[in-house]
């Protein structure tokens, strides 16, 4: 994996490399216990309330997701008016919305962009669209669409 850090960011966050790089680790999805960094940084991160250890899994706090907001917040504004475009839905619970954006992983984030069409071409009857918030708190990226086959009716006459 490429991991490209911010100089700027790492040097905001007054932490150092080594925990901005697990940080950074976390915050793109990757495992970081194959990286087998020492459980003294990974204990000091967690006491300073950056990440918490939840099922096994390494996960970025409200402190530690601040550091990479500002590029992600970008991204929902991008995911927001696409969702709307693509559904014809009004845009409401944009704050809840935005919460479950912000829990989702930067992998995710792209999935939940890049899927908006094919869940939306997926639904037999479009008033059951669902919101962005639900949409994104269901993970209804993860599903598999199937594209409804149009039968050719003309075809089918003798």
């Amino acid at each position: 994996m490429e991991l490209i850090i911010d100089l700027k960011l790492l040097k905001k966050s007054g932490l150092f490399l080594e925990e901005f790089v697990i940080m950074a680790l976390i915050n793109s999805g990757e495992n970081i216990e194959e990286y087998h960094y020492s459980k003294h940084i990974l204990q000091n991160l967690e006491d300073n309330m950056y990440i918490k250890l939840s099922e096994n899994n390494w996960l970025l706090r409200g402190k530690g997701r601040e550091l990479f907001e500002s590029k992600a917040s970008v991204a929902f504004e991008e995911f927001w008016n696409h969702y709307h475009t693509v559904t014809h839905l009004a845009k409401t619970d944009r704050a809840a919305a935005e919460k479950y954006w912000k829990r989702l992983k930067p992998k995710e984030k792209e999935l939940a962009i890049e899927k908006v069409q094919a869940y939306y071409n997926s639904l037999n009857d479009k008033k059951f669209c669902r919101k962005a918030r639900t949409y994104l708190e269901n993970k209804n990226f993860n599903d598999e669409f199937k594209v409804k086959e149009v039968k050719d009716w003309t075809a089918q006459r003798v």
